[in-house]
Order: C-alpha cells, then structure tokens, then sequence
C-alpha cells in the first residue's frame, strides 16, 4: 500500500508487515505484557512492604532494600518489553520463580501464603511471553 507524504510528491512504501497484517492487535498484546510487568511490580512492592510490618521482622532495611531493588528489576523488564518483550518476560518469570523457590527454602510455609496472587502473578507473566512470541512470529513472516 502506497501513501503520500505531506510535501511529497512520491508514494512512500509502508511495510510488507503492515500491508498483509493489522500489527495493532500484537502491539495491543505486548503492551498488556508489559503492563503485566508494571502490575507485578508493584503488587510485589506493595505485598512485600506489608509482610515487612506483619512480620516486625528485624532486618527491616536489608528487607526493604531488597523488596525495593527486585520491584525495580522488574519495572526495568518493562521498559525492556517495549523494544524485546520476549527475553524481558521470560526472564521476569524466571526471576519471580526464582524468588518464590528461595523464600519457599528459607520459610516453607511462605510457598502456600499468599498462593492466589502468586499464581496470578505466574499466569500473568505466562500470557505475556505467549502474547511476545505471536508478536515475534509475526514479524517474522512479515519480514519474508
């Protein structure tokens, strides 16, 4: 599909991928990916600084550090899911895993609080690499 630019009097050519596919539904989905990635972040800054005051836990600061340094992982993933959603979203679910497998050695009674949201959580960023990968494919075939 061919189309004027204002001031131009030559066709400018839009991509192959925009000509055989409507790329809205895909950026569509990545954007909800990577909302996904806000949500999860800040449900884990939240939910870690209340169990910080239920649990009158004595390492409060290195708590919070640590709470406040893995919501910004995953805030940066989500900048990163704009450019590549794919390798951002795997590797926030591998991380979020990784974080529920290490507090499950530390208390294992945290494996079973809390099992809704962390199932969410875990659904969540599993539609996002779902959605990622359509996206990928997609361009894929558009680039052929």
């Amino acid at each position: 599909m061919e189309t004027l630019t204002p001031g131009s009097e030559q066709p400018q050519q839009q991509s192959v991928l925009e000509d055989v596919f409507d790329t809205r539904a895909y950026n569509k989905k990545i954007k909800q990916a990577q909302n996904g990635l806000y949500i999860v972040a800040a449900i884990y800054l939240i939910v870690g600084i209340i169990q910080l005051f239920t649990d009158n836990s004595e390492d409060w600061g290195i708590n919070i550090g640590i709470i406040v340094a893995v919501a910004a992982i995953f805030i940066a993933l989500a900048f990163w899911a704009k450019y590549n959603p794919l390798p951002a979203l795997i590797i926030a679910l591998g991380l979020y895993l990784l974080i529920f497998i290490l507090n499950g050695i530390a208390d294992p009674s945290l494996l079973i609080k809390g099992i809704l949201y962390k199932a969410a959580m875990v659904v969540l960023l599993i539609k996002g690499i779902i959605a990622a990968n359509d996206a990928q494919q997609i361009k894929k075939i558009g680039k052929q």
